[in-house]
């Protein structure tokens, strides 16, 4: 997460220069983790701001202990619901990816801010 504004946030970035495919790699190096983008965890349109945020599950190699960011700080996911999060859709996003990880079992959202459908992953 990352402290900004008085509110914590995911690390995002603009899709800029490059492709959109570029964009999560690019993002992944300036935190400086060793992770691969997967799946996407959730799709959607922030019509008051006018952004689209797409949100990727992202694996980290098990074989050690996560490094330090360069940008942001890992945080123990007992902790989320706890978190200054003043965008209620991040909130709400965030709080469900605490319940689905502790059952390992994941879904899609894609829809806008304020409502859309959530789809389970094939298995």
């Amino acid at each position: 997460m990352v402290q900004q504004a008085g509110t914590v946030c995911l690390p995002s970035r603009h899709v800029t220069d490059g492709s959109v495919s570029d964009t999560p790699n690019a993002l992944i190096a300036d935190l400086g983790v060793n992770a691969a983008p997967g799946f996407v965890y959730s799709i959607y349109d922030d019509r008051s701001t006018g952004k689209q945020h797409i949100v990727f599950l992202c694996a980290l190699p098990t074989d050690s202990a996560p490094g330090a960011l360069r940008q942001g700080e890992w945080l123990d996911l007992a902790k989320i619901s706890a978190l200054s999060i003043k965008d209620s859709a991040l909130k709400w996003l965030m709080n469900r990816f605490v319940r689905e990880n502790s059952v390992g079992n994941y879904s899609i959202y894609y829809g806008d801010e304020i409502n859309g459908s959530i789809k389970q992953f094939a298995s």
